[in-house]
This record gives C-alpha cells, structure tokens and sequence, in this order.
C-alpha cells in the first residue's frame, strides 16, 4: 500500500472511531425510573443535551420516540446507561460520502417497515427505508432518492 492509500485508510479510521466517539457520548438508555410515568421511559433510548447535569445533579434528554419527541426529560445519572461499540451500528451518509455510527435501538431503525420504502428497491431485494432525521441535525437524507437502480 502506498503512502497516500496509508494515510487515507488512517484517515477513515479516525474519523469512524470520532463517530463512534460522538455516538457513546450523545445517547444513552433510561433505566431504573419508578414512576408509572418514568417506567414507561424505562428502556428507551435517550440524546443528552448536555454534556454536564444542572444543578440538581440532573441531565437533560431528550426521548427517541415520536410520542415523546420535543418533550426533554431531566434524569439523575443513576437512570442513564451509557452505550458500548456493540450498541452501534454503522451508517452511510449521502451526500458527505461519511460512515457515521448510530445506536441500534435508534427510532430511524425500530420505526421502520423492513421491507423499506423503496418500491424499486424492493423489486431488487435489496429493501431500503429512506427517510428524514427529526433530531436537528442538518442532515438531509433527500440526497438518497438520487441512487439510480435499473431492475
């Protein structure tokens, strides 16, 4: 392998270990809570929007599921289990041409049809579900419509 395939190689390498990096940091799953309303938290996956709890030792989050979404929770760090590499997947992302890591348990893979939504990609069996992040990124998943397949 020549110099610049090295130096490309270890380039995707860092930057697939800061996504996972980013990933492990960014979301966690909400456990233990006693509550009815908490115990239907319990399991699910959760953003922290901060890095650092306020001053009531408390961590914002914000809840992976449509019927929870906008709603930040503030949770003690007790209730919080962080991620591990086995907890993630690997994505690509269109149009930057980046592999990104995302928990599995993510909403953009539990609440999805498996067959996709791709019809022509389903003729392929190959499914594919297209779909836009809700989560404030400026990630922009239209750029997957371009793939130009050819049963």
């Amino acid at each position: 392998m020549d110099g610049t395939m090295e130096w490309v190689e270890r380039r995707r390498l860092d930057e697939d270990e800061e996504s996972i990096r980013l990933a492990i940091e960014s979301y966690v799953l909400v456990r233990g809570l006693q509550s009815a309303a908490g115990q239907k938290l319990n399991g699910r996956l959760g953003k922290l929007l901060k890095k650092r709890p306020n001053d009531d030792g408390r961590f914002p989050v914000e809840i992976d599921d449509p019927s929870f979404r906008g709603a930040g929770k503030l949770l003690k760090e007790v209730n919080l289990q962080r991620l591990t590499r086995e907890d993630l997947c690997q994505t690509y992302l269109l149009p930057d041409h980046k592999i990104q890591f995302w928990p599995r348990m993510h909403s953009m893979f539990t609440l999805c049809d498996v067959r996709g939504n791709s019809p022509v990609l389903a003729i392929c069996d190959f499914p594919v579900m297209v779909s836009r992040l809700h989560d404030g990124s400026n990630m922009d998943n239209q750029w997957a419509t371009w793939m130009m397949i050819d049963p």
